[in-house]
């Protein structure tokens, strides 16, 4: 099970000026650490680094004060308090926040392994005196920044740091661009991987188109468009969802000859032309059997884009985290899609959570013809 640090409160400045002494600035911040879905806290505990960094720096950032805080087993906050003196000139910064034994020089997450606590970086803001004594807030915005093909490639998603969790990553998008990713690095070793490698290879002169249901903050999908060359992804979800997607888009890196882009999908609702006329090489779904009130709209999605996408493979990522989602192997049996292939990946190896929550599976199913 991997955790996540996660921006209760957006960090706030506060400015204080003793007699006869510079201006001392205070940067608070409060924060748990806790499942994707908000259902479980770290059970052990942990040594966390704080980083206030410049952009100053750029492209390395520069650390203008570092300071280690303990997280509790028995914890379910962590008030963040680092202080710092007042620069010469407004700094724009960032307060990263990391396991301690994780945080190297570049000051980002691997994707291979999964991390057991994935660092967070809150937005940017303004570090100056200019509203003296009174706190200067942020944006509800946070970033995570995953170093992918040993360094060569960097994928930052920003999260929200409100509670929707359907704009936070969740466990199974990350496991399944580390899946992704490792075709990069390993010839085919299972079944999903054996049939994937040839499509998302390949140099035909077609672009390969992707569909992403469910996109969430789009994880997955820019994963995608980063890692694999001529890819045309296409990211949906609904319209609440849209804020976050967008803004992680325009900060996306494509790969030579890749493309993505997004709309609005109601798995309740008709699908309309753009996506419905597209026939799609990979139809990608994460996370999203967690409701099983949502899986026969969702089912009769996929089902409802069979005609145009007849060739092409759907890749499910899930965590079964109850029993009442096998229901969805049911529904996708019924509506004609079989599977063609499964792995199982472990997300942690934490001694303390049982195995089951622990696993990601990745399904491949293919239309029946």
């Amino acid at each position: 099970m991997v955790f996540y640090i996660r921006f209760l409160k957006p960090p706030k400045v506060f400015a204080q000026q003793l007699k006869g002494h510079s201006t001392t600035l205070t940067v608070k911040a409060l924060v748990t650490i806790t499942t994707d879905l908000g259902d479980d806290f770290f059970p052990e505990d942990a040594l966390i680094e704080v980083r206030l960094e410049s952009l100053l720096g750029k492209p390395d950032y520069q650390t203008l004060k570092a300071s280690t805080i303990n997280w509790s087993r028995r914890a379910r906050v962590l008030s963040i308090e680092i202080h710092v003196k007042c620069p010469d000139h407004a700094h724009q910064v960032q307060l990263h926040l990391a396991e301690s034994n994780a945080v190297k020089t570049e000051s980002i997450s691997p994707l291979n392994p999964v991390p057991r606590i994935v660092h967070v970086r809150s937005d940017f803001f303004r570090l100056d005196s200019a509203n003296d004594t009174e706190d200067v807030a942020l944006t509800s915005r946070s970033e995570r920044r995953f170093s992918m093909l040993n360094g060569h490639s960097q994928l930052a998603i920003w999260e929200d740091t409100a509670n929707s969790i359907a704009r936070h990553i969740w466990d199974a998008g990350i496991s399944l661009v580390a899946f992704l990713e490792d075709l990069h690095k390993k010839p085919p070793r299972d079944e999903v991987s054996t049939l994937l490698n040839p499509l998302l290879f390949s140099r035909r002169k077609e672009p390969v188109h992707v569909l992403e249901l469910g996109s969430g903050c789009g994880i997955v999908g820019i994963g995608i468009v980063q890692l694999f060359p001529n890819c045309k992804v296409h990211l949906t979800d609904l319209p609440e969802a849209m804020d976050i997607l967008d803004f992680n888009i325009s900060r996306a890196k494509p790969a030579e000859r890749s493309k993505i882009t997004k709309s609005t999908l109601d798995w309740s609702e008709e699908i309309h032309a753009p996506i419905a006329s597209q026939q799609y090489n990979l139809i990608v779904v994460s996370d999203c059997t967690y409701s099983s009130d949502s899986l026969p709209d969702l089912v009769n999605t996929l089902r409802s884009l069979k005609s145009a996408s007849e060739d092409g493979y759907i890749l499910v990522g899930l965590k079964e985290r109850h029993a009442s989602e096998a229901i969805f192997f049911n529904l996708m049996q019924d509506a004609g899609m079989d599977i063609m292939g499964h792995v199982s990946v472990a997300n942690d190896t934490h001694p303390n959570i049982n195995a089951e929550s622990k696993r990601i599976d990745i399904y491949l199913f293919r239309y029946k013809s």
